[in-house]
């Protein structure tokens, strides 16, 4: 069932009564909205007045010299069926633009009703899907004409959504959150499944069909499965006898068992950890990326890509309890069909909390084994040579060199953009004081000066610490959910 965006509004009618503007009702607001859309010249109000929305501004000026609205607003007359010389002024109020400085692409055959409602409030309409688009708007039936452009929208992690997002923002007289579920349309990449239909790719967790004579006979599974339950039972058997040993003499302890002592570690929120996922012993191995977005108490949540699964993106979410972490992948976002979901993972966190080693496991809370392996390495951005010493030497007549960094709140405001030019304003904080600047975007992030300084306290234009103009910035930035994290170079 399709949606109708012209079923709503958010724009407000009034009618000029003798003291004061009287608004229509919400149904005649509806009415007269889409009539005006259409390019209708009259409407009925009731049985005795209708709306005239034929006259141009400069004769419904000559009917009303003076007007207490904005020219933009006076749209049309209200009048008499028996005497159309009795009339009153009509003004058409849009009210707040909600959807000004949002971009979209419409993957739509039919785009013009929601053209108009979205540039109604403010929004921009892309002719392609690039950088500054928001999201993509397409429904069911639509979206096989817009495959391409589906397509780099989620290559592009661009949000593909339905036309309900327009409707319940126009209800609401506000922009609703794309990211809410509700809003999401459910797109599979055709080009994946063409590249797939190509060059069939060896799935790590899709589930393994029985395929004719080369299936082993049940029982013989059931042996070997049986085999290696024991196998495991024995290696943990092992395990804790190693650990009593170890407790034992003098309580010294082995490298494995510090690192299962349940100790916490540090992990970095937001980061980034690359590894591989083995089966079979190493026979097949998938490289995989690990995003941690949160970390609330022990519970982490974050996304997984799998590059050579049709860069198969899952979200994830686990918990860390000492140096046990545990993680399931719940929901597919994209290249689905991919991956089995859900799939519950088992590892222990070393080095620091630099290196995740683990293990795919059943169902969660069963003792069901995978026959997979995996290690992740977290992803540093700077490194310390590997001749350098991690922990100096420090004697009476030692000597280091270093540098003092002061945090300095502030608040950046973009004021202007054409193409890569930006300006705008910076309120620093501590300073008391607010400069403009003018800068470049470029691919490493906002490179600008400050040129002026716009207001500063009294007691700070004395002072030593006066704001200095004219040094040069390269800002770079990453958005953390709705959060966007700068970090600054001079």
């Amino acid at each position: 069932m399709s949606i109708d965006v012209t079923s709503v509004t958010a724009v407000k009618w009034y009618w000029r009564g003798d003291k004061a503007w009287e608004p229509f009702s919400d149904a005649m607001c509806l009415k007269l909205e889409n009539a005006y859309a259409a390019g209708r010249e009259t409407v009925k109000a009731d049985k005795e007045r209708f709306v005239d929305l034929s006259l141009k501004l400069a004769e419904l000026k000559k009917n009303f010299a003076k007007i207490d609205c904005k020219d933009n607003e006076f749209v049309g007359l209200q009048r008499r069926y028996d005497d159309e010389s009795k009339r009153r002024a009509v003004k058409r109020d849009v009210g707040n633009q909600f959807f000004k400085g949002v971009s979209v692409f419409l993957a739509l055959d039919d785009t013009e009703d929601v053209t108009r409602v979205l540039k109604t409030y403010g929004a921009t309409i892309s002719k392609s899907v690039g950088a500054r688009t928001k999201a993509v708007i397409t429904q069911k039936g639509d979206a096989n004409n817009f495959t391409d452009e589906l397509d780099k929208a989620l290559e592009m992690d661009k949000k593909i959504i339905g036309l309900k997002w327009v409707v319940n923002s126009v209800k609401a007289g506000d922009c609703e959150d794309i990211e809410e579920d509700e809003y999401q349309f459910s797109y599979k990449s055709k080009k994946a499944e063409q590249e797939k239909e190509k060059k069939p790719v060896a799935s790590k967790k899709r589930k393994k069909e029985a395929s004719s004579s080369d299936e082993e006979p049940k029982h013989k599974k059931q042996k070997i499965s049986d085999e290696k339950k024991e196998e495991k039972k024995e290696e943990k058997k092992e395990k804790k006898e190693e650990k009593k040993d170890n407790n034992k003499n003098g309580g010294k302890k082995t490298s494995v068992d510090a690192e299962s002592s349940g100790l916490p570690v540090m992990i970095y929120v937001p980061s980034e950890w690359m590894g591989v996922c083995s089966y079979d012993g190493g026979q097949e191995d998938f490289p995989f990326k690990m995003h941690v977005a949160s970390l609330k108490g022990k519970d982490i949540t974050g996304t997984i890509t799998w590059p050579t699964l049709g860069n198969a993106k899952t979200k994830i979410r686990g918990k860390i309890e000492g140096n046990n972490f545990s993680f399931e992948e719940y929901e597919a976002i994209f290249n689905g069909d991919e991956v089995q979901i859900p799939s519950y993972y088992s590892g222990l966190i070393s080095a620091g909390g630099k290196v995740i080693k683990g293990k795919t496991v059943g169902e969660a809370g069963s003792d069901d084994e995978d026959d997979a392996t995996f290690q992740l390495d977290l992803v540093e951005e700077e490194e310390s040579s590997a001749d350098e010493p991690l922990i100096p030497k420090i004697t009476a007549d030692a000597k280091f060199e270093g540098k003092y960094f002061t945090e300095s709140p502030f608040t950046l405001k973009i004021s202007k953009r054409k193409g890569d030019l930006v300006e705008g304003t910076i309120s620093w904080k501590h300073q008391q004081c607010k400069t403009k600047f003018k800068g470049t975007v470029t691919a490493q992030g906002l490179k600008f000066e400050e040129y002026e300084v716009i207001s500063q306290e009294d007691d700070k234009k004395s002072s030593p610490r006066a704001y200095h103009l004219h040094r040069n910035f390269l800002f770079r930035f990453r958005v953390q959910g709705r959060r966007t994290i700068w970090t600054r170079n001079e």
